[in-house]
């Protein structure tokens, strides 16, 4: 299996992203250029900060974070961090096809690998009309 140029980081409320990276192993297999940051009961948003920068200093360099939700804790965390870090991009709304692409790709992490991977993430929600 290929794997990105950057570090993928899932931040999501409880278990979501350790769900998320076990489906996409059973597709893609190796995951190890994947970390995942849940975010338990309780924790405050400050402490979800420092768990998310020390993820992000054990990364080599680029790291897309890709979160559950947008406006909860751990996107806003990332969005600011990303504000912050040159070297950090930000997605929310993840789907297992949005995952699957950024760990499948060797595209540099920029602008337009983000609206590829936002085009892939939307094109995976579908309605089926019997």
């Amino acid at each position: 299996m290929t794997k990105p140029n950057f570090t993928i980081l899932l931040a999501g409320h409880g278990d979501f992203g350790r769900g998320l990276l076990s489906a996409a192993s059973l597709i893609v297999g190796s995951t190890e250029h994947v970390l995942v940051a849940p975010l338990a009961g309780g924790v405050t948003p400050e402490t979800y900060t420092e768990k998310l920068s020390a993820l992000i200093e054990t990364a080599s360099g680029e790291v897309l974070i890709l979160c559950d939700l947008y406006g909860g804790t751990p996107c806003n965390v990332a969005l600011i961090l990303s504000q912050r870090l040159s070297q950090v991009k930000c997605l929310a709304g993840v789907n297992l096809p949005l995952l699957l692409e950024a760990m499948l790709t060797q595209e540099p992490l920029d602008d337009a690998l983000l609206a590829k991977l936002l085009t892939v993430g939307q094109g995976g929600l579908l309605a089926h009309k019997p």
